[in-house]
């Protein structure tokens, strides 16, 4: 890879005083155990309770070989060489163009978790299959109701991969179940990057992806809400407040559902994608304050939405 991307931990109190939010932020880089020097560390994702921190490893030799496809696993079927060749046809489908090392490809990716403990992450461990396998992996929420991990992608009993995403229960001994897809009323995307959060009752989620009503070639955000047991709605557009043809990712929904962050690649930041915040001001969920640049220590304004 030519760049390496480190994650870090930003620890704020939020609270709301009428309109105002007021932030108090300290940065911390985390460990080598959790950074290497020569890998992507993306998407942290930390369990409810503060314990667990789950993140994504792209392109690191270490990574869960299985590969079910039609009943089979070609990880035992195959040797080593047609295996890699078969993997690399999967990563240059999913790509659309060829990838010749797919060990290498930012599409292995495989989710890994660090123990907190002392005040720190520690004790990276990499858990196997079913909640990993030889398809890009990556864990975006958990749901707050039952701590169900929901990962990138669904992944049939008979093996392949699905654009969407999935429910993997873990067990009181900390195995994990199975996935499930998760059935999102006419979701589809143009882009492979999507990624979610789900509020912590459980009942809403936040999605990122380039949808046809999308304002640029690139994602912006959308809102679901439960539909009982049986799945969520329709993706709905946040709006101009908050999207524009710039690329909107990464959301992160407040506990009390009223403040919403994200990141963005749009005019006016720091350069790169940086991150911004901003406010619901009622129950449509496309209302909202102008977006704020989130800085450490500090706020500020500017950055609105769609140019």
């Amino acid at each position: 890879m030519n760049s390496t991307l480190n994650l870090a931990v930003i620890l704020w109190i939020i609270s709301l005083p009428g309109v105002a939010a007021q932030y108090l932020s300290e940065l911390e880089r985390l460990p080598e155990a959790i950074n290497t020097s020569h890998y992507d560390e993306i998407r942290p994702v930390l369990r409810p309770d503060g314990k667990q921190l789950f993140f994504t490893r792209e392109a690191y030799p270490l990574f869960e070989t299985t590969l079910v496809e039609a009943g089979e696993n070609l990880a035992q079927t195959l040797d080593r060489e047609a295996y890699l060749h078969k993997l690399g046809e999967i990563y240059s489908s999913l790509s659309g163009q060829p990838v010749d090392t797919p060990v290498g490809s930012s599409y292995n990716q495989d989710i890994w978790v660090a123990e907190h403990r002392d005040g720190r992450f520690e004790r990276v461990s990499h858990p196997g299959y079913p909640l990993n396998n030889a398809f890009p992996n990556s864990l975006c929420a958990f749901n707050g109701s039952d701590q169900t991990a929901i990962v990138i992608n669904q992944f049939p009993a008979s093996g392949g991969i699905l654009p969407g995403f999935s429910q993997i229960p873990q067990h009181s001994d900390r195995s994990w179940g199975p996935p499930t897809a998760i059935a999102i009323e006419g979701f589809s995307s143009e882009r492979p990057d999507v990624n979610l959060t789900m509020s912590e009752d459980g009942e809403v989620l936040l999605l990122s992806q380039q949808g046809r009503d999308a304002y640029g070639r690139s994602n912006d955000l959308y809102v679901c809400f439960r539909l009982g047991d049986q799945g969520w709605s329709q993706p709905r557009h946040l709006g101009p407040a908050i999207n524009s043809v710039y690329h909107e990712t990464a959301p992160f929904l407040s506990a009390d559902k009223k403040v919403l962050f994200f990141a963005s690649n749009r005019r006016g930041g720091a350069g790169g994608s940086d991150l911004y915040f901003v406010q619901r001001l009622d129950d449509t969920w496309t209302r909202w304050t102008a977006p704020r640049r989130f800085r450490a220590g500090r706020d500020s304004g500017g950055g609105g939405g769609r140019p």
